[in-house]
């Protein structure tokens, strides 16, 4: 065993080491984190080619193909693989971390905890592990070729039930497969766990193809039904003539309650002869799940995700209060969080509150400048703060008393006085040039509906002398222009004032 304890070896590439999972015959496993620019992070695991082995070749070769091949998969049941590296003269690769427990401990702990195994969780594990096969099976490469996967080492060890109901398969380092048009493994090799191969892949003597997995999902399927071990023997000779001279018994000798459709869908997948078996992994999917649709047997992530927390309960727990033991890092947000209110220090916020500070970023308003005198009084403050919006109010009140002129002039006489108020605006803008600059620009609106009102007042040429007398009635207009834009400028300071 290579213990990591030295701070030169908790780094491998771009990955921090946490933890050491386990230690196997050809690699050890590592819970790792990645970390990457910007405060980016991903908890992965790192399986790294042991010491002594990085001398051979042939070992160095075998542990990239099962990265490389791993890396073409993406499916639900399926552990991925993200990045492949060398560090410190040794290969190593990325994949995803499985929250959970394989197979071998979950059957320990059913045999502890219950009297019989729980349906749900047994079948609904195994149809996932039957839909990762089959995607396996039917995959090809960029060219549309058929990479002819073949796992050879279904078994409980690598499988693994995340604690949120998915069964994911792990471990392709004894697949067979046609990587780049080229076959992986000759005829004659032998590769995987003895107790979970198929009569075939025991022969040798045939080229193997996807009914060899489905012998050994059947294997694993008769073993977590029943608790007990199929071809468990004294010694390897005695596991191989079993395997390939006697047909697998019926697991009712075993639990005399055995479901009689379970029994035969379990031993119909242990057939010796692979043309009496299940013709693909698919098939055995959807016998287990219309066995689990006729008895009624819930055997979605979410149930097997209670049986799971109801078996590791204890392991669940002692997690929880190792992260609460363990010193809380920054997290992504935090940093971010920081950033942001370091930079809206500079801002009047007073004490504002951290959310605030994007906000002051992404909506940036105007800071108030010098007051632009409109139609109302120069002294008025409220105008000042709201000079975006006046000319608007003006327009809007010039074109209701443009209307109203237009309305009087077309039922009453020329006699009639009121038609001669709405002149009154074309005597305001030629007082107003000797205000400042933005002044026209303000008051250009309102003055614009007065040719409108011309030919309706050009029929009562007496009322034109009237004008002076008129005067006071200024007023009038500016009232309505400060009604009408009050609810524009109380929309607009609600705007702009998320800043503040």
């Amino acid at each position: 065993m290579h213990a990591v304890s030295e701070p030169a070896q908790r780094r491998v590439g771009s990955y921090r080491i946490v933890r050491r999972l386990a230690v196997g015959g050809m690699a050890e496993i590592f819970l790792a984190r990645l970390e990457a620019a910007h405060g980016f992070t991903k908890q992965v695991v790192l399986k790294r080619l042991l010491p002594h082995l990085c001398e051979d070749p042939s070992f160095i070769e075998m542990f990239l193909y099962e990265a490389r091949l791993a890396a073409r998969l993406s499916h639900p049941n399926i552990a991925q693989v993200f990045d492949i590296g060398e560090s410190d003269e040794r290969v190593y690769y990325a994949m995803e971390y499985v929250h959970g427990a394989d197979l071998r401990d979950v059957a320990k702990r059913i045999d502890a905890t219950w009297n019989a195994p729980p349906l749900e969780l047994v079948i609904g594990v195994c149809i996932g592990v039957a839909a990762g096969l089959h995607y396996a099976h039917t995959a090809r490469d960029e060219t549309g070729r058929p990479l002819a996967i073949v796992h050879r080492d279904v078994s409980p060890a690598n499988v693994v039930v995340t604690y949120g109901g998915v069964a994911k398969l792990l471990d392709f380092g004894v697949a067979k497969a046609k990587l780049d048009g080229k076959e992986s493994t000759a005829v004659g090799v032998l590769k995987g766990k003895l107790p979970y191969m198929s009569p075939e892949q025991i022969d040798c003597s045939v080229a193997l193809d996807s009914r060899s997995d489905v012998f050994s999902l059947g294997v694993m399927l008769w073993e977590l039904t029943t608790l007990q071990r199929l071809y468990r023997c004294d010694s390897q000779m005695e596991t191989i003539r079993r395997i390939t001279r006697e047909d697998a018994p019926p697991p009712s000798g075993v639990r005399k309650d055995y479901p009689p459709a379970l029994e035969k869908i379990v031993l119909r997948a242990l057939a010796r002869d692979r043309d009496q078996r299940y013709a693909s992994a698919f098939e055995l999917q959807r016998a287990l799940e219309a066995f689990a649709l006729d008895q009624q047997l819930v055997v979605s992530p979410s149930r097997i995700a209670e049986l799971m927390a109801e078996l590791f309960a204890e392991e669940l727990e002692g997690e929880r209060a190792q992260l609460e033991d363990e010193p809380r890092e920054v997290t992504d947000s935090e940093v971010f969080t920081t950033h942001w209110s370091a930079e809206a220090n500079a801002a009047p916020s007073g004490g504002a509150d951290q959310h605030e500070a994007p906000t002051r970023l992404s909506v940036v308003a105007p800071s108030p400048g010098p007051a632009v005198p409109g139609p109302t009084s120069p002294d008025d403050p409220s105008t000042r703060r709201r000079q975006p919006w006046p000319w608007i109010g003006g327009a809007v009140g010039g074109a209701l008393l443009v209307a109203l002129t237009w309305k009087l002039a077309g039922n009453a006489g020329s006699d009639e006085q009121p038609r001669a108020r709405p002149e009154v605006v074309d005597s305001q803008p030629p007082e107003q040039p000797p205000e400042p600059s933005p002044a026209p620009a303000v008051v250009t609106p309102p003055a614009q509906p007065a040719p409108v009102a011309q030919p309706a007042s050009a029929k009562p040429a007496p009322p034109s002398s009237e004008r002076p007398p008129d005067k006071p009635k200024q007023r009038e207009p500016k009232r309505q222009t400060k009604k009408t834009s009050k609810p524009d400028t109380n929309w607009n300071k609600n705007s702009l004032a998320l800043p503040n």
